[in-house]
């Protein structure tokens, strides 16, 4: 089996979006972008004080976030410690969906979604953006046959 989808250009989005979709399906990676999978929410409250000692919640792309904990009791800790876990797993697979998503379209056209760093925003955006352009072409394609003189 490829493991590899066409990659988008101007003139495929209908095949490229079944591809690609069973990729992310094959790669565990779709409910990220269908957005049936979130990134979990921390048990914990922010904390403001920098110099707190608490369990630093990482994230992969480099920005911190600290945490008060709201309890020393051991099921708590327990239950931040598989937070932190889950949470570090959901931004991975996050960056792996939105990875895998711009890997699949031409190089040319990766700069216009290069900022999107969330996989449904990023497959929203391009499943809108195509929508225009099968709208546009549909219209052009109408207006061209509509013109033919037999």
């Amino acid at each position: 089996m490829s493991t590899t989808a066409t990659k988008l250009n101007e003139r495929n989005y209908g095949q490229w979006a079944i591809e690609a979709k069973a990729l992310l399906r094959v790669e565990g990676l779709w409910d990220y972008v269908s957005g049936d999978m979130r990134v979990p929410r921390p048990p914990i409250v922010a904390n403001s004080d920098a110099s707190s000692t608490t369990p630093t919640a990482r994230d992969p792309r480099g920005t911190d976030y600290n945490y008060l904990l709201e309890s020393t009791d051991t099921s708590y800790l327990d239950q931040f410690y598989h937070f932190l876990h889950d949470w570090e797993r959901g931004q991975m697979n996050n960056d792996k969906a939105c990875g895998q998503l711009t890997s699949q379209i031409e190089s040319i056209m990766q700069i216009w979604y290069q900022e999107l760093t969330e996989p449904k925003q990023l497959s929203d955006v391009i499943k809108a953006d195509f929508q225009k352009v099968i709208k546009v072409d549909g219209q052009y394609e109408m207006a061209m046959l509509t013109s033919c003189q037999l």
